[in-house]
């Protein structure tokens, strides 16, 4: 059987009576409201089932008159996340509808929804047609809506000519209504096709940045490995020539045996030993023949005894005192000596001991996913707020051992990794406030990720080695030991966040992580106030405090807590403490997507030398 259309009435409280009219006539149309007077039951925390409404509501009606519009107050909490969950419907589908109760100016953050003037006199019928529309949307499992004015026993007649307009009028808005869906499913269509083109161009652009890594990689490695064989070479060659220039210094023995007999001279030349070594031969020397005395006697006896008294005895002294002797030659061979290289010795060299630094404050290290983390040192803080919402009070003191937080919020590209590895749903939507091409496209690879719920979170944290800080860590990380309101001080503006100031944006959308230094908390981190909420690991429970009460329990059931505001949030929205008098709003596990988050090492907060007393967070 089908079910009635579900609709939330947000109001202020000083249109009480109108809102209790709209009521009525909603429910005689044959539509279920939700009013807090009506069906808000005793002893129920109107905290947690005013959000639930919300959640589980087909279309929600934002009253407006001059009392609600410039009102702050919880009415404020409802549009924001009435806004919030707008964006999750398929574009074009009717989710918000502004009723002005009065003549009124319509805020300008629901400008882009059209209002109905219901104190007109067809304001009545133009939102009881808004609502069919979105009862036809939801199919067979919710009942149209009734038309006719269910005041009477019968339907009010009117004149033919009246009925044949408003049968015209019926027509042609259903006509414009018919073309305004073929119109968006088209636009969809082109805006599906644009971004696979642009994810397809994007993984063709990753594979031959890879691909031309890799041959670079691959050309290095050769030119390495060639410089190290030639290297090797050379020095081979080197040493070879080193030792073949010791032996030939070596001094080269002379030998003179003038017993060497003939035979020996040839062993010796035939003998191995002597085959290589070089050696040098004297020639024996050839005088001139020894002269007979005797036939010089009888030539001098011939020839004339004067020459022989005068020449001859001068001659035969000369020739007697320089006779030859025989001379045995003499072969110099040179000593072969084998020269065998030094043996090495051992020496020792002393290891200097090793110094790691403690960290302290402004202290840095990277994570496995690029991420840079920023220490927070161990020591007590203030958590919560005296003067905010009732889950905030009251104020104490938390001691909280040293850990590591992520500088910004993770990025678009830094989660794409975890989705390309494996281990990370994609996010539940690829576009943003202002951007339809947001996550996937290289513009927004800085941007912080969005559309994450906090079983995502918590996936991506143990892909990255690391894990969700808890609501006492991240406040710590925010607010410091001094309870400031804000990360950077007591003053905000949009020098130092990405916030809503009650009458214009900063930026409109999401801006890039760390676009704001001047907004850095005491210990380095940035974006902990503004541009997009952020996920931590605690149940929402209140305080004080206390991590061993099973608000801890990552495996337990139930609504976890968000911090930090986003870039739509008002100036108290982004407090600090339980982040100012609007936060820790209750969400449940899948209720909304559209949050990024930092992480902790051990996750989140990386784990001390055990020297240091501290223990894995």
């Amino acid at each position: 059987m089908p079910r009635q259309l579900r609709v939330f009435l947000c109001h202020a409280s000083q249109d009480k009576p109108a809102v209790w009219k709209l009521h009525r006539y909603l429910k005689q149309h044959g539509i279920s409201p939700w009013l807090d007077q009506a069906d808000l039951l005793p002893g129920q925390n109107w905290e947690v089932e005013i959000p639930k409404a919300l959640f589980n509501s087909d279309v929600i009606l934002v009253c407006l008159s001059k009392n609600s519009v410039n009102k702050e107050g919880y009415v404020q909490k409802e549009i924001v996340f009435a806004l919030d969950k707008a964006m999750e419907k398929p574009q074009g589908t009717i989710f918000i509808i502004p009723v002005k109760l009065e003549e009124c100016d319509v805020p300008k953050r629901l400008s882009p929804y059209q209002w109905v003037d219901y104190f007109r006199p067809d304001g009545r019928k133009r939102l009881l047609m808004g609502l069919n529309v979105r009862a036809k949307d939801l199919g067979d499992e919710v009942s149209p809506v009734i038309l006719e004015d269910t005041r009477r026993g019968k339907p009010v007649t009117k004149p033919a000519e009246i009925e044949k307009q408003a049968t015209a009028e019926i027509a042609a808005r259903e006509n414009a209504e018919r073309e305004t869906l073929e119109r968006a499913a088209l636009e969809k269509t082109e805006r599906e096709r644009v971004e696979r083109e642009a994810l397809e161009k994007a993984a063709l652009e990753k594979e031959e940045r890879e691909t031309a890594a890799r041959l670079t990689r691959e050309k290095e490695e050769s030119d390495v490995a060639e410089k190290i064989m030639r290297e090797k070479v050379e020095r081979e060659r080197a040493e070879r020539k080193k030792i073949e220039l010791a032996q030939a210094k070596q001094p080269v023995g002379r030998v003179s045996n003038p017993t060497i007999t003939t035979n020996e001279k040839a062993s010796r030349a035939a003998s191995p030993i002597y085959e290589d070594a070089p050696a040098r031969v004297v020639e024996k020397k050839r005088d001139a023949p020894k002269l007979n005395v005797r036939l010089f006697g009888i030539g001098g006896i011939v020839l004339a005894c004067l020459l022989l008294a005068v020449f001859g005895g001068n001659y035969l002294f000369k020739n007697i005192n320089s006779a030859p002797t025989d001379e045995i030659p003499v072969v110099f061979a040179a000593t072969v000596t084998k020269t065998m290289p030094p043996a090495p010795t051992k020496t020792f060299t002393p290891v200097p001991p090793t110094f790691t630094p403690t960290p302290g404050i402004g202290s840095t290290k990277n994570g496995e996913d690029g991420m840079t983390l920023v220490f927070v040192p161990a020591g007590e803080f203030t958590m919560g707020s005296d003067t905010g919402e009732s889950d905030e009070q009251p104020t104490h003191s938390v001691n909280l051992d040293a850990f590591w937080i992520d500088q910004t919020e993770v990025t678009n590209a830094m989660y794409a990794q975890c989705v390309e590895d494996g281990d990370c749903s994609p996010p539940a939507s690829v576009k943003s406030y202002t951007h339809d091409s947001y996550y996937g496209n290289l513009e927004f690879d800085d941007y912080p990720v969005i559309y994450v719920d906090w079983n995502r979170a918590n996936a991506y944290c143990s892909w990255a080695g690391r894990r969700l800080p808890t609501e006492a860590e991240w406040e710590k990380a925010a607010r410091g030991e001094d309870g400031r309101t804000y990360p950077w001080g007591e003053e905000i503006s949009c020098a130092y966040a990405n916030y809503y100031d009650g009458s214009k944006f900063c930026v409109g959308d999401t801006a890039p992580v760390g676009s704001y230094p001047d907004g850095a908390s005491i210990y380095g981190a940035l974006d902990m106030a503004g541009n997009v909420w952020e996920w931590v690991s605690s149940l929402y429970q209140g305080y004080p405090y206390s991590a061993s009460d099973g608000r801890e329990d990552l495996s337990a059931s139930g609504s976890r807590v968000l911090r930090g505001g986003s870039w739509r949030a008002s100036w108290y929205a982004v407090l600090d403490n339980s982040v100012g008098s609007v936060l820790p709003i209750p969400f449940s596990l899948k209720a909304r997507y559209d949050h990024r988050f930092r992480q902790t090492r051990l996750l989140r907060a990386f784990p001390l030398h055990p020297s240091e007393n501290s223990r894995n967070v």
